[in-house]
């Protein structure tokens, strides 16, 4: 299989090419990719919706936690809960953390991805007066409505002020209809010059001004934005209002104490004149794996060697969190298998030995991941089996195998077209052990057949075949009822007695 692997012959095929009535019964009977994102299903995830559900109705649990292993639907579930609550969720998710800075520790670090996640997630009207207001594109019929809204004020502030300039063609003796046509001339130019300044300078600010040299310098806005101003925060949430907010990822990290931080911060959130004015608290909702909280205390001494006493004095998951709702693994090492195998059934692929998916199932506890060794088997096989020019002794239970690896294995698997891999180390060692041992048997067959060691041969055998010849004298002469039984051992004619 390796050969086959390495060779680009076994896969020059074109799946599309080749007798056409063949080609086209294949295209129609390709079965289409599942997808991985993560996907609702009732009889799974139906209990912890209904449980989440019925925690948000008691007004004091303000922070939730879903709890448990990558793999278990945790995303599944909050994806319906947002689909029930649409307009009042948000939901931030942190996949990476922006340059370490000087003395930032890593909750500093994940508090400014959160804001920032906030700050693009809000409307530019939003924080239009804020310090972490954003710059928005100024489409050109605003910068015109804006232009015309500034040359009406200030012309009717100059007509008060009887300051208007005179305008040639535009006196008091002239016909009403050109002093109209000039005056409305003169204020389409001043609306489309104010326009083009509009255009011009947006998105830049006046910092500085001087009046003796009659000078004006224009600096570019920042776009840097600050998670230290925690009042920016609140006027955000006084806005937006959301009564929901769900933070997944941040376990990834391994820092348990941000979870203390969004617990103050919901604190100050829901003492807010606006949020108590709602009179619906604002809640955090988290999505987080269990064992990121052994890591809070992990310096603390057992006393006598008790872990329970331990942890006991150390901080724990329930300090954080009002209500935690654990979410139980739906597949393990024992049913695996079983899922394994209604995904290939479903697909149609056959051709797999069941011992092979016992195998696989054993170390594949995530349904991605079986989701995964699916897809990529569909298109291996379209590429490698589905052919007329087939790779030569491919057979499915053999790409199974090849694409299982695949995904255990992944950087090693990259290896192969290089015949760097593992598998072709292994191969070169299986090779290299048949040839030795192909050639040591020829050689004493040699000696064999030429007399040569034929003797020492011989003796070999005549001692293991005393041996079984003794031990089963001794199991028969234990086996009878007579006390004095004898054992006798003929060879040809002479019949030599042992006690």
């Amino acid at each position: 299989m390796i050969d086959q692997m390495n060779d680009p012959k076994s896969s020059r095929s074109n799946p599309l090419a080749g007798g056409g009535a063949a080609s086209a019964s294949a295209a129609a009977t390709v079965v289409s990719l599942k997808s991985l994102a993560p996907h609702f299903v009732e009889s799974q995830h139906g209990t912890y919706l209904r449980r989440l559900n019925e925690v948000i109705k008691d007004s004091r649990n303000r922070n939730i936690a879903l709890t448990g292993r990558y793999g278990t639907g945790k995303s599944s579930i909050l994806d319906k809960f947002e689909e029930m609550h649409e307009k009042a969720t948000l939901r931030l998710a942190i996949h990476t953390l922006g340059p370490e800075g000087d003395g930032d520790s890593t909750t500093n670090r994940i508090q400014k991805e959160l804001v920032k996640q906030l700050i693009y997630s809000a409307s530019p009207k939003t924080l239009r007066r804020s310090t972490f207001a954003r710059w928005a594109p100024l489409s050109l019929r605003r910068a015109g409505m804006e232009a015309f809204g500034i040359v009406s004020l200030l012309g009717v502030l100059l007509a008060l002020l009887g300051w208007l300039p005179d305008l040639a063609g535009a006196g008091e003796g002239e016909p009403w209809v050109q002093r109209v046509a000039i005056w409305g001339a003169f204020a389409a130019v001043a609306v489309f010059v104010m326009t083009g300044l509009r255009l011009l300078m947006h998105g830049r600010v006046i910092s500085d001004v001087s009046a003796a040299g009659a000078t004006v310098s224009l600096s570019e806005r920042t776009l840097t934005y600050f998670d230290k101003y925690l009042d920016e925060i609140v006027n955000y949430f006084d806005a937006q209002s959301p009564d929901f907010v769900v933070f997944e990822d941040l376990d990834r990290f391994g820092d348990p104490h941000i979870f203390e931080a969004l617990r103050e911060l919901n604190t100050l959130l829901n003492s807010t004149p606006k949020r108590i004015e709602k009179g619906e608290p604002l809640r955090f909702i988290y999505a987080v794996r269990d064992s990121l909280f052994e890591k809070l205390g992990s310096d603390t001494k057992a006393e006598n060697d008790d872990a329970a006493t331990a942890e006991t004095l150390r901080a724990n998951r329930t300090k954080f969190f009002d209500v935690v709702i654990p979410v139980v693994p739906f597949i393990s090492h024992r049913n695996a298998r079983d899922l394994l195998h209604d995904l290939l059934t479903d697909a149609k692929i056959t051709g797999i030995d069941r011992p092979l998916m016992d195998l696989v199932a054993q170390h594949a506890t995530d349904m991605r991941l079986l989701v995964n060794m699916r897809n990529e088997y569909l298109v291996f096989a379209e590429r490698l089996l589905n052919v007329d020019n087939q790779a030569p002794g491919l057979t499915p239970n053999g790409l199974f195998a090849l694409v299982a690896y695949k995904n255990f294995h992944l950087e090693d698997f990259e290896h192969i077209s290089r015949r760097g891999s593992n598998l072709d180390d292994l191969y070169r060692y299986h090779r290299d052990l048949v040839r030795t041992s192909v050639a040591r048997l020829d050689g004493r067959k040699r000696d064999l057949m030429r007399g040569r060691g034929r003797a020492h041969a011989k003796a070999d055998v005549a001692v293991r075949l005393g041996e079984r010849l003794r031990a089963v004298g001794e199991a028969s002469k234990r086996l009878s009822p007579y006390s004095g039984y004898k054992l006798r051992y003929q060879v040809g004619r002479d019949c030599p007695d042992f006690g």
